[in-house]
């Protein structure tokens, strides 16, 4: 027993001594010493091993548990290496991983790859890079500018992928650039008009597949609301942030608007109302009471609360920033609501 109560009463002393002798390791690293290891480190070659090591772990037919802890892990290095380092982002945007350049290299960890905790991983790691800004006079090496230009030019891609993290990220990005839109050069209203003709190109997508049925459908259904959803979030965080003046396009682009709002408004927010009116007799009209319950119909996950509550939000952006869609609201949106209420 005597043994026993010795061997326990040791345990705290070894840990103390361990703990002295990090402590003691930790005060060597932060002085000259370890400013100089840390100098010596070669961080090109660091990144890319790294990075390629990422690239081998993401093309991988299955990834594991442990693959995903070292591409969390890799990613966090690569960031802190671009910390210490600014200039090695510069050396990433140039830089081509197993036949893929850095776009490709971003865009298959933050949108291709199947697994959700990875494209989190990636969202969360691009989002504190691009918090990050060096002192650089060539914006294709600032990482937010560069974010910006890789997610806002691959809207066509977005449709065949998983893309909640691909739009959380965006908005981010947007809401660091509108912070100090100095530092990067952002056509806001080119922007918006693409956000726009993908919005309008899924909506033309899922009215063609309306009719089909089964579990394929309810997955279809429930990728489209998450990509409508962030297609409309994203549409309302450039408006909020855009001025009045930006958008007075030419008549093609105001009569895009024109048609975003009407389709918005009878496909998402009263569905019922307007595909029903569509095929009833001009002289039979909906009651009140059946245009209320259309927030409770099981229509599908298109058309769930959150969808509507971003849709009905893009539809008041827009005529609170452009009064001239207000008139033509009322007569393609309204009048024709009110008819078929009695």
């Amino acid at each position: 027993m005597g043994r026993k109560s010795s061997s326990t009463q040791a345990d705290p002393d070894n840990s103390a001594l361990e703990s002295s002798g990090m402590e003691e390791i930790q005060g060597i690293l932060k002085g000259p010493l370890g400013l100089e290891i840390v100098e010596q480190v070669d961080y090109k070659a660091l990144q890319e091993k790294v990075l390629t090591l990422t690239a081998h772990t993401l093309a991988k037919e299955k990834i594991v548990f442990e693959d995903k802890l070292i591409i969390e892990n890799a990613l966090n290095l690569w960031i802190g290496c671009c910390f210490h380092r600014p200039d090695l982002f510069s050396n990433f945007t140039e830089f081509t991983f197993l036949g893929k350049d850095s776009k490709e290299f971003i865009l298959s960890g933050l949108l291709y790859c199947q697994y959700d905790s990875v494209r989190e991983s990636f969202r969360n790691s691009l989002s504190a890079l691009c918090s990050y800004k060096p002192k650089s006079t060539s914006e294709g090496a600032i990482p937010l500018a560069f974010m910006i230009k890789i997610l806002s030019e691959n809207f066509t891609l977005i449709s065949k992928y998983q893309c909640q993290q691909y739009f959380e990220l965006l908005c981010e990005l947007l809401d660091q650039f509108y912070r100090n839109p100095a530092s990067v050069s952002l056509d806001s209203e080119k922007l918006l008009s693409a956000v726009i003709d993908s919005i309008r190109e899924q909506n033309s997508k899922r009215l063609e597949s309306k009719d089909e049925e089964g579990e394929a459908k309810a997955k279809d259904e429930e990728k489209q609301a998450s990509l409508f959803e962030g297609l409309i979030n994203l549409a309302g965080r450039i408006l909020e942030n855009m001025d009045g003046s930006e958008l007075h396009e030419d008549e093609s682009g105001h009569q895009k608007k024109v048609g975003l709002v009407k389709e918005i408004f009878s496909n998402y927010l009263f569905p019922s109302v307007f595909q029903q009116s569509q095929v009833q007799d001009k002289s039979q009209s909906l009651t009140i009471a059946r245009i209320m319950k259309e927030k409770d119909a099981p229509k599908g996950k298109i058309t769930g609360q959150d969808t509507k509550k971003a849709a009905f939000k893009l539809i008041s952006g827009l005529l609170n920033k452009d009064k001239s869609l207000v008139g033509e609201f009322l007569v393609n949106c309204l009048e024709p609501l009110m008819k078929s209420v009695q």
